[in-house]
């Protein structure tokens, strides 16, 4: 899902009427507008994976399983 919203920034970046100014700007803001979908995709997905986790799991394995996760990173 990340490489989806790279892509998606790089895109709406590439096609900015300040960087190319053959493209033509009618004021709607098209090119952002699927940028802030996606990553209004991605919250939501995210939010649902850890409401499935939290009720599957339950509270405290959840926790250990995020707290051991962040260990790990640092």
């Amino acid at each position: 899902m990340p490489a989806i919203a790279i892509r998606l920034i790089c895109e709406a970046m590439r096609d900015s009427p300040a960087q190319n100014p053959s493209v033509r700007h009618n004021g709607a803001g098209s090119s952002v507008r699927p940028l802030f979908a996606a990553a209004g995709l991605a919250l939501a997905l995210l939010l649902a994976a850890t409401a499935a986790l939290w009720a599957h799991y339950g509270t405290a394995v959840f926790y250990e399983t995020m707290a051991a996760a962040l260990a790990a990173c640092l």
